[in-house]
This record gives structure tokens, C-alpha cells and sequence, in this order.
């Protein structure tokens, strides 16, 4: 989950479809993958993602994110749910890169 959205990625082995959203509901649970017809997001990995999102929501709510300009750049921080499963990547990313 970023400030610019958050995307469904088809967990089926092979299969590396993954589609952008607004942001994940529960609607999302079930819906099948366009290139596999694997769920996209499963009721197990909706369960542990709406807890996590929602605490995203707050911490980015609490303070307004600082400029770029005053510390020569921003983080990258990405998030990937699946089952027990929760890995969190922070990149720091220099303010001449362009935001991926």
C-alpha cells in the first residue's frame, strides 16, 4: 500500500498478473485472476490486509508526509500480505530518481 494506490498480484505459481486499485475491499475476495483464474484475494489474506491497511491509514493521517526538498529524497515502502506472511521493503530513493 503506497499514497498512489494499491494493486491485486495473483499468488498462483507461474502467474504474474497484477492489476491496480483504488484500494482493496472485500469485494476484491474471490474475484479471479484474468490470466489464470486464481482468486486474487483470498477471505484468509483479506482478513490479515484490512487490519494492516487500516493501521496504514492511520500512521498516514497523523503527521502530512515531509517534502522530498528537506530530506533530499523519500522512501519507498511496499508491503506484500500472503497467509502468515508479511514482508515490508523500505528503499530510499534520492530526489533526482524518478518515482517509480
Amino acid at each position: 500500500m503506497d499514497g498512489e494506490g494499491e494493486f491485486l498480484k495473483c499468488d498462483a505459481p507461474g502467474c504474474e498478473h497484477h492489476e491496480p486499485v483504488e484500494r482493496i475491499s472485500a469485494e476484491h475476495v474471490g474475484k479471479p485472476c484474468p490470466a489464470c483464474g486464481a482468486n486474487l484475494l483470498t477471505a484468509e489474506d483479506w482478513a490479515q490486509w484490512e487490519p494492516l491497511a487500516a493501521m496504514w491509514r492511520v500512521l498516514k493521517s497523523i503527521r502530512p508526509p515531509i517534502p522530498a526538498e528537506q530530506i533530499g529524497g523519500y522512501a519507498k515502502i511496499t508491503t506484500h500480505l500472503h497467509g502468515p506472511r508479511l514482508s515490508i521493503a523500505v528503499e530510499k530513493i534520492a530526489q533526482s530518481e524518478e518515482r517509480s
